[in-house]
Protein backbone atom coordinates (compact mmCIF):
# COMPACT_ATOMS: atom_id res chain seq x y z
CA UNK A 1 0.00 0.00 0.00
CA UNK A 2 1.51 3.38 -0.62
CA UNK A 3 1.52 5.53 2.12
CA UNK A 4 3.65 8.24 0.56
CA UNK A 5 0.83 11.11 1.46
CA UNK A 6 1.80 10.30 5.11
CA UNK A 7 5.26 9.34 5.45
CA UNK A 8 7.50 11.43 7.96
CA UNK A 9 4.04 13.00 9.24
CA UNK A 10 2.39 10.23 11.80
CA UNK A 11 3.70 9.33 15.09
CA UNK A 12 1.82 6.17 16.45
CA UNK A 13 2.68 4.96 20.04
CA UNK A 14 2.26 1.01 20.84
CA UNK A 15 1.81 0.27 24.16
CA UNK A 16 2.29 -3.42 24.77
CA UNK A 17 4.38 -5.49 27.05
CA UNK A 18 5.32 -7.65 23.97
CA UNK A 19 8.54 -6.50 22.94
CA UNK A 20 8.89 -8.74 19.85
CA UNK A 21 5.26 -7.53 18.31
CA UNK A 22 6.41 -4.26 19.27
CA UNK A 23 9.16 -4.40 16.59
CA UNK A 24 7.31 -6.32 14.09
CA UNK A 25 5.17 -3.08 14.04
CA UNK A 26 8.00 -0.90 14.17
CA UNK A 27 10.00 -2.15 11.47
CA UNK A 28 6.51 -2.63 9.11
CA UNK A 29 5.29 1.13 10.09
CA UNK A 30 8.70 2.79 9.98
CA UNK A 31 9.11 1.19 6.44
CA UNK A 32 6.63 3.63 5.19
CA UNK A 33 8.30 6.30 6.80
CA UNK A 34 5.65 6.64 10.31
CA UNK A 35 7.37 7.62 13.32
CA UNK A 36 6.84 4.87 15.70
CA UNK A 37 7.44 4.45 19.85
CA UNK A 38 6.93 1.71 21.84
CA UNK A 39 6.11 1.80 25.20
CA UNK A 40 6.05 -1.85 27.60
CA UNK A 41 4.19 -0.20 30.18
CA UNK A 42 1.54 2.24 31.64
CA UNK A 43 5.02 4.16 33.19
CA UNK A 44 6.96 4.20 30.03
CA UNK A 45 3.62 5.39 27.68
CA UNK A 46 3.15 8.14 30.60
CA UNK A 47 6.24 9.36 29.38
CA UNK A 48 5.83 9.33 25.56
CA UNK A 49 2.69 11.00 25.92
CA UNK A 50 4.06 13.85 27.98
CA UNK A 51 6.90 14.01 25.74
CA UNK A 52 5.22 14.07 22.19
CA UNK A 53 2.12 14.51 20.43
CA UNK A 54 0.91 11.17 18.76
CA UNK A 55 -1.85 10.61 15.69
CA UNK A 56 -2.51 6.87 16.86
CA UNK A 57 -2.04 4.50 19.96
CA UNK A 58 -1.99 0.99 19.63
CA UNK A 59 -2.77 0.29 23.28
CA UNK A 60 -3.25 -3.37 24.99
CA UNK A 61 -5.49 -4.10 27.23
CA UNK A 62 -3.47 -6.82 29.34
CA UNK A 63 0.22 -5.30 30.35
CA UNK A 64 1.19 -7.63 32.98
CA UNK A 65 -0.60 -7.02 36.00
CA UNK A 66 -1.54 -3.63 34.18
CA UNK A 67 -5.00 -2.42 32.78
CA UNK A 68 -4.57 -0.63 29.84
CA UNK A 69 -8.39 0.43 30.31
CA UNK A 70 -6.79 3.12 32.31
CA UNK A 71 -4.73 4.43 30.02
CA UNK A 72 -7.72 4.97 27.87
CA UNK A 73 -9.44 7.08 30.11
CA UNK A 74 -6.83 9.22 30.76
CA UNK A 75 -5.94 9.43 27.12
CA UNK A 76 -9.38 10.44 26.25
CA UNK A 77 -9.36 12.95 29.04
CA UNK A 78 -5.87 14.65 28.08
CA UNK A 79 -5.57 13.58 24.30
CA UNK A 80 -8.55 14.50 22.56
CA UNK A 81 -7.20 14.32 18.98
CA UNK A 82 -5.48 11.06 19.04
CA UNK A 83 -6.99 8.06 17.96
CA UNK A 84 -6.57 4.53 19.57
CA UNK A 85 -6.89 1.60 18.42
CA UNK A 86 -7.40 -1.03 21.12
CA UNK A 87 -5.39 -4.52 20.99
CA UNK A 88 -5.77 -7.55 22.71
CA UNK A 89 -5.22 -11.29 22.49
CA UNK A 90 -8.26 -12.30 23.60
CA UNK A 91 -11.07 -10.68 21.92
CA UNK A 92 -14.59 -11.09 23.12
CA UNK A 93 -17.82 -8.86 22.00
CA UNK A 94 -18.08 -7.68 25.53
CA UNK A 95 -14.44 -6.26 25.81
CA UNK A 96 -14.84 -4.41 22.30
CA UNK A 97 -18.21 -2.82 23.42
CA UNK A 98 -16.49 -2.05 26.86
CA UNK A 99 -13.45 -0.55 25.00
CA UNK A 100 -15.60 1.58 22.36
CA UNK A 101 -17.64 3.13 25.43
CA UNK A 102 -14.59 3.88 26.80
CA UNK A 103 -13.22 5.96 24.27
CA UNK A 104 -11.63 4.13 22.14
CA UNK A 105 -11.85 4.83 18.44
CA UNK A 106 -11.11 0.92 16.78
CA UNK A 107 -10.81 -2.29 17.93
CA UNK A 108 -9.01 -5.54 16.70
CA UNK A 109 -7.85 -8.81 17.88
CA UNK A 110 -4.35 -9.93 17.70
CA UNK A 111 -4.96 -13.72 16.02
CA UNK A 112 -6.60 -11.02 13.21
CA UNK A 113 -3.01 -10.90 11.93
CA UNK A 114 -0.72 -8.32 11.08
CA UNK A 115 -2.13 -7.57 7.61
CA UNK A 116 -5.76 -6.63 8.97
CA UNK A 117 -4.61 -5.01 11.34
CA UNK A 118 -2.14 -3.01 9.51
CA UNK A 119 -5.06 -1.81 7.21
CA UNK A 120 -7.47 -0.61 10.72
CA UNK A 121 -4.17 1.66 11.36
CA UNK A 122 -3.77 2.87 7.52
CA UNK A 123 -7.32 3.27 7.46
CA UNK A 124 -7.35 6.03 11.31
CA UNK A 125 -4.20 7.62 9.73
CA UNK A 126 -5.61 8.33 6.94
CA UNK A 127 -8.96 9.28 8.68
CA UNK A 128 -6.21 11.71 10.56
CA UNK A 129 -4.87 13.17 8.17
CA UNK A 130 -8.53 14.09 6.08
CA UNK A 131 -9.63 15.50 9.35
CA UNK A 132 -6.60 17.80 9.98
CA UNK A 133 -7.91 21.56 9.39
CA UNK A 134 -5.72 24.68 8.62
CA UNK A 135 -5.06 26.39 11.61
CA UNK A 136 -7.54 28.68 12.20
CA UNK A 137 -6.64 32.10 14.60
CA UNK A 138 -9.73 34.29 15.22
CA UNK A 139 -9.84 38.04 15.97
CA UNK A 140 -9.81 41.52 14.49
CA UNK A 141 -8.17 43.78 17.37
CA UNK A 142 -5.76 45.88 16.27
CA UNK A 143 -2.78 43.48 18.37
CA UNK A 144 -4.45 40.50 16.10
CA UNK A 145 -4.08 42.38 12.91
CA UNK A 146 -0.50 42.91 13.50
CA UNK A 147 0.27 39.39 14.02
CA UNK A 148 -1.29 38.68 11.07
CA UNK A 149 0.95 41.35 9.03
CA UNK A 150 3.87 40.18 10.33
CA UNK A 151 2.70 36.81 9.09
CA UNK A 152 2.26 37.26 5.51
CA UNK A 153 6.46 39.43 5.88
CA UNK A 154 8.00 36.32 7.05
CA UNK A 155 6.01 33.37 6.60
CA UNK A 156 8.52 32.53 3.51
CA UNK A 157 11.56 33.51 4.86
CA UNK A 158 14.59 30.84 5.60
CA UNK A 159 15.40 32.57 8.78
CA UNK A 160 14.72 31.07 12.17
CA UNK A 161 12.01 32.65 13.71
CA UNK A 162 11.13 33.54 17.12
CA UNK A 163 7.94 33.54 19.03
CA UNK A 164 7.41 35.10 22.55
CA UNK A 165 4.69 35.68 24.62
CA UNK A 166 2.46 34.24 27.84
CA UNK A 167 1.41 30.81 28.80
CA UNK A 168 -1.65 30.15 26.77
CA UNK A 169 -1.54 32.95 24.01
CA UNK A 170 -1.30 30.32 21.08
CA UNK A 171 2.37 30.24 19.99
CA UNK A 172 1.99 26.56 18.46
CA UNK A 173 -1.22 27.96 16.42
CA UNK A 174 0.95 30.88 15.53
CA UNK A 175 3.53 28.31 14.57
CA UNK A 176 1.59 26.36 12.85
CA UNK A 177 -0.20 29.15 10.77
CA UNK A 178 2.87 30.43 9.85
CA UNK A 179 3.85 27.10 8.64
CA UNK A 180 0.71 26.73 6.88
CA UNK A 181 0.25 29.94 5.03
CA UNK A 182 4.34 29.13 3.61
CA UNK A 183 5.79 27.90 0.59
CA UNK A 184 6.73 24.86 2.86
CA UNK A 185 2.87 24.12 3.76
CA UNK A 186 3.07 20.71 1.83
CA UNK A 187 6.24 19.36 3.97
CA UNK A 188 6.10 18.09 7.27
CA UNK A 189 5.20 20.45 11.08
CA UNK A 190 7.03 18.97 13.76
CA UNK A 191 6.67 20.34 17.08
CA UNK A 192 8.86 19.63 20.51
CA UNK A 193 8.76 20.84 23.89
CA UNK A 194 11.85 21.50 25.17
CA UNK A 195 10.78 21.82 28.82
CA UNK A 196 8.98 18.13 28.69
CA UNK A 197 12.00 15.85 27.23
CA UNK A 198 15.82 15.14 29.40
CA UNK A 199 18.46 16.08 27.11
CA UNK A 200 19.44 12.74 25.76
CA UNK A 201 16.55 12.47 25.06
CA UNK A 202 16.11 15.07 23.06
CA UNK A 203 19.52 15.12 20.98
CA UNK A 204 18.62 11.52 19.67
CA UNK A 205 14.89 12.87 18.42
CA UNK A 206 16.44 16.14 17.02
CA UNK A 207 18.86 14.54 15.46
CA UNK A 208 18.44 10.69 15.57
CA UNK A 209 21.44 8.05 15.93
CA UNK A 210 23.36 4.90 15.03
CA UNK A 211 22.99 1.62 15.39
CA UNK A 212 24.98 0.76 18.48
CA UNK A 213 25.08 4.39 19.90
CA UNK A 214 23.80 3.61 23.42
CA UNK A 215 22.31 0.39 24.93
CA UNK A 216 18.85 0.73 23.57
CA UNK A 217 20.34 1.47 19.86
CA UNK A 218 19.16 -1.33 18.19
CA UNK A 219 19.05 0.26 14.85
CA UNK A 220 19.72 3.28 13.06
CA UNK A 221 17.33 5.84 13.89
CA UNK A 222 16.43 9.53 11.93
CA UNK A 223 15.97 12.71 13.70
CA UNK A 224 12.80 15.16 13.33
CA UNK A 225 15.28 17.29 11.33
CA UNK A 226 15.98 14.93 8.85
CA UNK A 227 12.09 13.76 9.16
CA UNK A 228 10.83 17.41 8.54
CA UNK A 229 12.91 17.82 5.41
CA UNK A 230 12.09 21.04 4.00
CA UNK A 231 9.06 21.03 6.18
CA UNK A 232 9.17 23.34 9.88
CA UNK A 233 10.11 22.21 12.94
CA UNK A 234 8.82 24.01 15.91
CA UNK A 235 10.72 24.07 19.71
CA UNK A 236 8.39 25.21 22.45
CA UNK A 237 10.09 26.56 25.47
CA UNK A 238 13.49 26.86 23.69
CA UNK A 239 14.64 28.62 26.90
CA UNK A 240 14.66 25.38 28.61
CA UNK A 241 17.64 23.94 26.27
CA UNK A 242 20.84 23.03 28.32
CA UNK A 243 24.26 24.85 27.98
CA UNK A 244 25.56 22.04 26.01
CA UNK A 245 22.11 21.72 23.89
CA UNK A 246 22.56 25.38 23.09
CA UNK A 247 26.05 24.97 21.49
CA UNK A 248 24.52 21.54 19.16
CA UNK A 249 21.50 23.72 18.00
CA UNK A 250 23.47 26.73 17.05
CA UNK A 251 25.78 24.40 15.12
CA UNK A 252 22.92 23.08 12.95
CA UNK A 253 21.46 26.77 12.25
CA UNK A 254 24.75 28.18 11.29
CA UNK A 255 26.13 25.02 9.53
CA UNK A 256 22.67 23.66 7.99
CA UNK A 257 23.87 20.27 9.23
CA UNK A 258 23.27 17.79 11.82
CA UNK A 259 24.91 14.64 13.13
CA UNK A 260 23.32 11.30 14.67
CA UNK A 261 24.69 10.23 17.82
CA UNK A 262 27.51 7.84 17.13
CA UNK A 263 27.93 8.90 13.66
CA UNK A 264 31.22 10.74 12.10
CA UNK A 265 29.35 11.99 9.39
CA UNK A 266 27.40 15.14 8.94
CA UNK A 267 24.24 15.50 7.55
CA UNK A 268 22.84 18.45 5.62
CA UNK A 269 19.49 19.55 6.26
CA UNK A 270 17.32 22.22 5.07
CA UNK A 271 14.28 22.39 8.03
CA UNK A 272 12.93 26.16 8.76
CA UNK A 273 12.77 26.82 12.86
CA UNK A 274 10.45 28.15 14.87
CA UNK A 275 11.09 28.26 18.63
CA UNK A 276 8.57 29.92 21.11
CA UNK A 277 9.37 31.30 24.49
CA UNK A 278 7.61 32.39 27.99
CA UNK A 279 10.53 33.62 29.36
CA UNK A 280 12.53 36.91 28.72
CA UNK A 281 15.58 35.33 26.45
CA UNK A 282 17.54 38.92 27.06
CA UNK A 283 17.51 38.71 30.94
CA UNK A 284 18.45 34.83 30.86
CA UNK A 285 21.31 35.74 28.58
CA UNK A 286 22.41 38.62 31.43
CA UNK A 287 22.47 35.87 33.72
CA UNK A 288 24.45 33.51 31.43
CA UNK A 289 21.69 31.19 31.08
CA UNK A 290 21.59 31.57 27.63
CA UNK A 291 24.10 32.27 24.78
CA UNK A 292 24.03 35.46 23.35
CA UNK A 293 25.04 34.46 19.71
CA UNK A 294 22.12 32.05 19.93
CA UNK A 295 19.60 34.53 21.17
CA UNK A 296 20.44 36.67 17.87
CA UNK A 297 20.23 33.81 15.87
CA UNK A 298 16.90 33.18 16.55
CA UNK A 299 15.78 36.57 17.04
CA UNK A 300 16.29 37.74 13.67
CA UNK A 301 12.65 37.37 12.98
CA UNK A 302 10.73 38.16 16.53
CA UNK A 303 7.26 38.05 17.05
CA UNK A 304 5.18 38.68 20.22
CA UNK A 305 1.40 37.55 20.47
CA UNK A 306 -0.19 39.87 23.10
CA UNK A 307 -2.00 38.07 26.22
CA UNK A 308 -5.72 38.33 26.33
CA UNK A 309 -6.11 41.18 28.06
CA UNK A 310 -4.73 43.08 25.66
CA UNK A 311 -6.95 41.73 22.80
CA UNK A 312 -10.53 42.43 24.59
CA UNK A 313 -12.07 43.05 21.22
CA UNK A 314 -11.72 39.51 19.91
CA UNK A 315 -13.34 37.87 22.82
CA UNK A 316 -16.42 37.78 21.76
CA UNK A 317 -15.39 36.16 18.72
CA UNK A 318 -13.29 33.76 20.65
CA UNK A 319 -16.07 32.76 22.81
CA UNK A 320 -18.49 32.13 19.61
CA UNK A 321 -15.69 29.99 17.77
CA UNK A 322 -14.69 27.87 21.37
CA UNK A 323 -19.08 27.68 21.74
CA UNK A 324 -19.43 26.05 18.09
CA UNK A 325 -16.70 23.86 18.59
CA UNK A 326 -17.71 22.43 22.43
CA UNK A 327 -21.71 22.35 21.16
CA UNK A 328 -20.75 20.26 18.46
CA UNK A 329 -18.43 17.47 20.60
CA UNK A 330 -20.88 17.44 23.48
CA UNK A 331 -24.33 18.04 21.47
CA UNK A 332 -25.09 20.92 23.07
CA UNK A 333 -26.74 23.91 22.12
CA UNK A 334 -25.83 26.82 24.73
CA UNK A 335 -25.98 29.90 23.63
CA UNK A 336 -23.72 32.79 23.25
CA UNK A 337 -23.39 35.01 26.77
CA UNK A 338 -25.14 37.89 27.90
CA UNK A 339 -24.25 41.14 27.16
CA UNK A 340 -24.05 41.35 31.12
CA UNK A 341 -22.18 38.25 31.36
CA UNK A 342 -19.45 39.30 28.58
CA UNK A 343 -18.76 42.36 29.99
CA UNK A 344 -17.80 40.36 33.31
CA UNK A 345 -15.85 38.29 30.83
CA UNK A 346 -13.73 41.24 28.79
CA UNK A 347 -13.48 42.63 33.06
CA UNK A 348 -11.44 39.18 33.87
CA UNK A 349 -7.75 39.44 33.81
CA UNK A 350 -6.97 35.54 32.09
CA UNK A 351 -4.21 34.72 33.41
CA UNK A 352 -4.36 31.77 31.52
CA UNK A 353 -4.53 33.40 28.24
CA UNK A 354 -6.75 32.16 25.63
CA UNK A 355 -5.80 28.06 27.18
CA UNK A 356 -7.81 29.33 29.93
CA UNK A 357 -10.72 30.90 28.22
CA UNK A 358 -11.03 27.81 26.36
CA UNK A 359 -10.97 24.97 29.24
CA UNK A 360 -13.40 27.64 31.12
CA UNK A 361 -15.84 27.20 28.31
CA UNK A 362 -15.90 23.68 27.69
CA UNK A 363 -16.38 23.23 31.39
CA UNK A 364 -19.30 25.61 31.11
CA UNK A 365 -20.77 23.68 28.23
CA UNK A 366 -20.14 20.27 30.21
CA UNK A 367 -21.94 21.46 32.99
CA UNK A 368 -24.72 23.83 31.54
CA UNK A 369 -27.95 22.12 32.23
CA UNK A 370 -30.21 24.18 29.73
CA UNK A 371 -29.01 26.52 26.92
CA UNK A 372 -27.88 29.32 28.98
CA UNK A 373 -24.12 29.72 29.38
CA UNK A 374 -23.26 30.67 33.31
CA UNK A 375 -20.57 32.42 35.15
CA UNK A 376 -20.73 30.04 38.16
CA UNK A 377 -19.69 27.18 36.06
CA UNK A 378 -16.54 28.63 34.85
CA UNK A 379 -14.75 28.58 37.60
CA UNK A 380 -13.24 32.12 37.14
CA UNK A 381 -12.20 33.67 40.50
CA UNK A 382 -13.83 37.00 40.14
CA UNK A 383 -14.66 39.38 42.64
CA UNK A 384 -18.24 38.51 42.87
CA UNK A 385 -16.58 34.89 43.67
CA UNK A 386 -13.85 35.75 46.72
CA UNK A 387 -11.44 33.06 47.23
CA UNK A 388 -12.38 30.31 50.10
CA UNK A 389 -9.18 30.44 51.36
CA UNK A 390 -9.68 34.35 52.73
CA UNK A 391 -11.03 32.84 56.01
CA UNK A 392 -8.32 30.07 57.00
CA UNK A 393 -10.10 29.50 60.59
CA UNK A 394 -12.88 27.63 59.42
CA UNK A 395 -10.95 24.29 59.39
CA UNK A 396 -13.29 22.90 56.15
CA UNK A 397 -12.26 26.04 54.38
CA UNK A 398 -8.75 25.48 55.66
CA UNK A 399 -8.47 22.41 54.64
CA UNK A 400 -9.98 23.08 51.19
CA UNK A 401 -7.40 25.82 50.58
CA UNK A 402 -4.31 23.31 50.95
CA UNK A 403 -5.76 20.81 48.86
CA UNK A 404 -6.30 23.82 46.36
CA UNK A 405 -2.74 24.94 46.72
CA UNK A 406 -1.28 21.34 47.26
CA UNK A 407 -2.83 20.34 43.79
CA UNK A 408 -1.65 23.55 41.66
CA UNK A 409 1.68 23.07 42.98
CA UNK A 410 1.87 19.60 42.34
CA UNK A 411 0.34 19.96 38.70
CA UNK A 412 2.61 22.89 38.18
CA UNK A 413 5.79 20.43 39.26
CA UNK A 414 4.67 17.56 36.96
CA UNK A 415 3.28 20.27 33.80
CA UNK A 416 -0.27 18.51 34.53
CA UNK A 417 0.86 15.09 33.89
CA UNK A 418 -1.46 13.62 36.21
CA UNK A 419 -0.06 10.54 36.16
CA UNK A 420 3.09 11.69 36.64
CA UNK A 421 1.27 13.65 39.83
CA UNK A 422 0.09 10.86 41.42
CA UNK A 423 3.80 8.72 41.27
CA UNK A 424 5.43 11.75 43.01
CA UNK A 425 2.46 12.60 45.95
CA UNK A 426 2.05 8.77 46.60
CA UNK A 427 -1.75 9.12 45.67
CA UNK A 428 -4.10 6.84 43.34
CA UNK A 429 -5.18 8.85 39.57
CA UNK A 430 -8.76 8.49 40.70
CA UNK A 431 -8.20 10.80 44.06
CA UNK A 432 -6.27 12.98 42.26
CA UNK A 433 -9.09 13.39 39.66
CA UNK A 434 -11.69 13.63 42.24
CA UNK A 435 -9.83 16.82 43.41
CA UNK A 436 -8.95 18.21 40.30
CA UNK A 437 -12.92 17.90 39.58
CA UNK A 438 -13.75 19.28 43.10
CA UNK A 439 -12.20 22.30 42.74
CA UNK A 440 -12.40 22.74 38.87
CA UNK A 441 -8.71 22.55 38.26
CA UNK A 442 -7.51 22.22 34.74
CA UNK A 443 -4.48 19.95 33.94
CA UNK A 444 -3.90 21.82 30.42
CA UNK A 445 -3.61 25.12 32.20
CA UNK A 446 -0.22 23.51 33.41
CA UNK A 447 1.35 22.09 30.31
Amino acid sequence: MNQEHKTQKSRVLMVDDDEDLCNLYQSCLEEEGIRFEKAYSLEQATLHLRHFSFDLVLLDLQLGDQNGLDLLLELKRNHQDTSILVLTAHPTIESAVDSMKQGATSFAGKSDGLEKTLEIIHSLLKKQAQSAKKPIMIGNSEPFRNILQQISQIKDVDAPILIQGESGTGKELLARTIHAESNRKKEPFEALNCGAIPENLLEAELFGYKKGAFTDAKEDRKGIFEACGEGSLFLDEVNELTLSMQVKFLRVIQEKEIKRLGDTRTIPVKTRIICATNKDLESLVEKDLFREDLFFRLSVFPITLPPLRERQDDLESLIQHYLDLFNRRYEKSIHPPSKSLLATLKEYPWPGNIRQLQNALERAVVLAKDQELLLEHMNLKTPSHPKKEDDPLVYSLAKEAFERQFLVKLLGMTKGNVSEAARVSGRYRSDLYRLIERYGIHPDDYR
